[in-house]
């Protein structure tokens, strides 16, 4: 597929959006219609009135007590965590950005599992969203990357990055070295 093919698939996916968010503007749910009164819990997942909902000023409404239940819970996991220096699933060394460690509970029975790192836990959450839209198994979303893997490459030319600096931390280390000696 060349950009020409691409960018006119690009703009009729672009016109079948619009259409679908103009039908969806013709018909608010019913948090749209009460947003102004009713808020949704970022915690628990319930609704209540806006006067029982703390807003944190960043897009996050809560019960006061579901957000201390949160804290308390948050300790109890991290003892999980003494101790671990890789992720238990993956054996991946612990680190930082998709090396950091997690510990995975179950949701809905609020079990531990794991301290996982960040890459399986952002992809066990993924994973659950898509199965949850989809209605496919763990089966199912190894098709879809399977199909996603599978898609041929579009050229948008694209730059590589200069290969500047050093390849290792080792290097890097011994050019530090030599140049401070």
């Amino acid at each position: 597929m060349n950009l020409s093919t691409h960018l006119n698939t690009q703009q009729l996916e672009q016109e079948n959006i619009t259409g679908l968010d103009c039908q969806l503007q013709q018909k608010p749910n019913q948090e749209e219609i009460g947003q102004k009164s009713i808020k949704k819990c970022c915690r628990c997942g319930r609704y209540d009135l806006a006067t029982n909902i703390t807003d944190d000023n960043y897009c996050h409404y809560y019960h006061p007590l579901c957000a201390r239940i949160k804290v308390r819970n948050q300790i109890k996991l991290s003892k999980m965590k003494d101790g671990i220096t890789h992720c238990q699933i993956t054996g991946i060394e612990a680190g930082r950005y998709q090396a950091a460690l997690y510990v995975d509970h179950d949701h809905n029975t609020l079990l531990g599992r794991a301290v996982v790192c960040a890459a399986l836990n952002t992809l066990e959450g993924s994973a659950k969203f898509i199965m949850h839209e989809t209605g496919c198994d763990t089966t199912g979303i190894k098709v879809f990357l399977d199909a996603l893997y599978a898609r041929p490459g579009i050229d948008l030319g694209l730059e590589p990055y200069p290969e500047q600096g050093y390849t290792t931390y080792e290097e890097a280390e011994a050019a530090l070295n030599e140049a401070t000696n």
